[in-house]
């Protein structure tokens, strides 16, 4: 009985553990991607001139922002949307809100491609989310394994 304990909890924590490291694997892409952001395109203050909920396919609704920005001095207008996965038309038009006319807005933007911009990078919490994210279920799956090893090293002294 103690043996299969031990091979059980041992089992569920090789499991955890796995998925920690899948996890961590998994953010590394996203944060590597968005530290480049940060430390190779510009940052910029931009103005929305307009935000308005566009409907892509059935129930996909995005959020369509116009903006003025200047880029080596000269202003220059550009068109980005929003996606918002899962979204219904009154969360979309929340985020259109938020980003009202005449509001002026810190970007970055795609020195290559001054349309490839992204929004909230002075909130890190926000910029890194995914990152974030998945690093703390990585953390918890690890604590998790740690506790199952533990277990499983008590049912075999036991």
């Amino acid at each position: 009985m103690k043996d299969s304990a031990r091979t059980i909890l041992s089992a569920f924590g090789v499991a955890c553990l796995l998925f920690a490291m899948a996890a961590i694997l998994m953010s590394l892409p996203f944060a590597a991607r968005q530290y480049a952001v940060l430390k190779h395109w510009p940052e910029t203050k931009a103005q929305v001139l307009s935000s308005n909920v566009v409907q892509r396919g059935s129930g996909n609704y995005s959020v369509q922002l116009e903006l003025m920005l200047q880029v080596a001095g000269h202003p220059q207008v550009v068109t980005t949307e929003m996606p918002e996965p899962g979204s219904d038309a009154e969360k979309a038009q929340k985020t259109a809100d938020r980003f009202h006319q005449g509001l002026w807005i810190v970007i970055r933007y795609n020195p290559a491609d001054i349309s490839e911009i992204r929004l909230d990078s002075d909130h890190p919490t926000r910029f890194f989310r995914l990152p974030i994210l998945l690093g703390s279920t990585a953390l918890l799956f690890g604590a998790i394994a740690i506790v199952f090893f533990w277990f499983a090293r008590r049912a075999s002294t036991n």
